[in-house]
């Protein structure tokens, strides 16, 4: 079954919503100049309504390590999302700090999995998406929040599990699960009317998902 993530949220009146959807995923944005950002206060409070069986992700765009770890030692988020140009360095001091994190507060997650970024635009970023040291990835349109699907025949030396985003919709992703077979797939203005979560979008959605996957 492709898992699903909705992300962008930022209302009380979305959670409610995923509630009722229980998608695997949901994503809270930390990324200052995002139409969608929300700071860490407000995150919480929407994580302390959400149905403890959706896993929330916190996304980061080159965010200093100790502002991801807070997120994580505060509840927010069950999983990290490195949406910029963040390198194996980056990545290996932020599961190092997560590890130990981790190890000193039991009452957290067992683990934190990073879910890295791409934007694909060409060979070389497959390459990179392949050697990548993230627990999974997520491959996107080179402008990141375009709300326009890239070439996914660029996708085709791929050889792991992968999160499709950019430009899904109730249009296209049927015709994406079955010429892709992603392990995840991840939308936010796909499933938005007038730029607000869209119950029957969102619901839609889903059940395409699920009909695509049985």
């Amino acid at each position: 079954m492709v898992k699903v993530k909705f992300c962008g949220i930022t209302k009380e009146e979305e959670v409610s919503l995923l509630n009722t959807l229980l998608p695997d995923y949901i994503g809270f944005v930390f990324v200052p100049n995002s139409k969608r950002f929300l700071p860490f206060a407000k995150a919480l409070a929407l994580r302390e309504k959400l149905d403890p069986k959706i896993l929330a992700v916190g996304v980061f765009v080159d965010a200093p390590i100790c502002d991801i770890l807070k997120a994580v030692a505060l509840g927010i988020i069950q999983l990290v999302q490195l949406h910029g140009s963040e390198d194996d360095a980056y990545l290996q001091t932020l599961q190092e700090q997560l590890a130990k994190l981790l190890a000193k507060n039991p009452s957290l997650s067992q683990k934190v999995p990073i879910l890295q970024a791409f934007r694909i635009d060409s060979a070389q970023k497959i390459k990179q998406a392949q050697q990548s040291n993230a627990d999974l990835i997520l491959v996107d349109a080179p402008q990141a929040g375009s709300g326009k699907a890239f070439d996914w025949k660029l996708l085709a030396p791929l050889k792991r599990p992968y999160f499709l985003a950019g430009g899904l919709n109730e249009e296209n992703i049927s015709l994406a699960i079955a010429t892709l077979s992603p392990y995840g797939v991840d939308v936010s203005s796909g499933i938005e009317t007038n730029h607000q979560k869209d119950f029957d979008k969102m619901k839609h959605f889903l059940e395409l998902c699920n009909r695509n996957t049985q």
